[in-house]
């Protein structure tokens, strides 16, 4: 299902649900949303997706869930207009460190995948300001991690790792942090 979302200056800017959608001006699709399999739709396959990625050049929100997909296509890397990745119930078990490279990626979202670790590498996101592991098996993650990406919101709820979090400066705001919702 293609849905038209608006026009600016003139051109038509669409959100596509479907990977064959992208065949045609995958220039102009700015969301992709792709969901598990269902008796309406059949399964995307991460190589497909692979390969129609790079066309996609004005791709600003990429959404998956519910698909068996065990990582984030690397190609999502190439996409400078990135601003929001978002991972529903989908098995990814490395943390997708290749999205550094997205210099507008403000949110990530993977929420009950398999992930084990976040290293120091996360570092290297320059613009993240929302971040949501919950429903990981999450064991490590950086001490420190809230503080050094001036995170505005973390969510950990249903992971095993735990956060001490500092006492609360005067001169700079606390970004938000739900360890339990």
């Amino acid at each position: 299902m293609i849905n038209w979302t608006r026009k600016i200056f003139g051109r038509a800017y669409r959100k596509c649900s479907s990977l064959s959608q992208l065949v045609t001006a995958p220039e102009l699709v700015r969301e992709l949303s792709l969901r598990g399999p269902s008796w309406t739709m059949p399964s995307h396959s991460l190589d497909e997706c692979r390969s129609l990625l790079p066309g996609c050049v004005g791709l600003v929100r990429f959404e998956i869930g519910w698909l068996d997909w065990t990582e984030l296509p690397p190609e999502l890397a190439s996409l400078t207009r990135l601003e929001e990745v978002a991972c529903w119930n989908v098995p990814i078990g490395t943390f997708p460190y290749h999205l550094q490279d997205c210099p507008r990626l403000t949110r990530l979202v993977i929420r009950g995948g398999n992930l084990m670790e976040v290293t120091e590498e996360i570092y290297r996101f320059r613009c993240l300001s929302y971040l949501d592991l919950a429903n990981n098996p999450l064991s490590t993650i950086p001490s420190n991690m809230k503080e050094r990406l001036r995170l505005r919101f973390l969510q950990l709820h249903d992971t095993p790792v735990r956060l001490t979090i500092p006492p609360e400066s005067h001169d700079s705001p606390r970004p938000s942090m739900s360890n339990d919702e």
